[in-house]
């Protein structure tokens, strides 16, 4: 890969590599803590008393636990195209981690990770970085 274009990519890449671990840890220590707390190792839970209180509590509950499921199987995903980005490979992977980084329901950072997503797009879609990753064919 061309050496100008590589350098474009270096930030994003690195930003959304970053991200990308982050969310597959917050993922993981999501979910640990939700076994914990339902084995009963965290002690006694006070429940919601009527059916509002124990409906938001459900969909509160399980909505966060989903979230933290997507997000750590969407974590490898991004961390891998993040990775092969940077060393101007697999172009389409690229594109594909970029994108999971911008959907909300799949990054427990969000916010940050829309910001290295949208700019990795930006990126990846310029003529030269294509031209790059297109002599660059491994």
């Amino acid at each position: 890969m061309q050496n100008n274009s590589l350098l474009k990519l270096k930030v994003p890449s690195t930003g959304l590599l970053i991200c990308g671990c982050l969310n597959g840890f917050l993922g993981f220590m999501t979910l640990l803590s939700g076994v914990l707390r339902f084995s009963g190792l965290t002690g006694k839970e006070v429940l919601p008393t009527n059916e509002a209180e124990r409906a938001g509590y459900l969909f509160a509950t399980f909505g966060g636990y989903g979230i933290a499921l997507v997000s750590l199987v969407v974590a490898p995903v991004v961390v891998f195209g993040a990775m092969r980005m940077g060393e101007g490979r697999s172009r389409g992977l690229a594109i594909a981690s970029a994108i999971l980084a911008i959907l909300p329901l799949t990054s427990c950072c969000f916010f940050v990770s829309a910001v290295f997503g949208i700019w990795a797009l930006v990126v990846l879609m310029q003529a030269d970085v294509k031209a790059a990753f297109a002599g660059n064919l491994n």
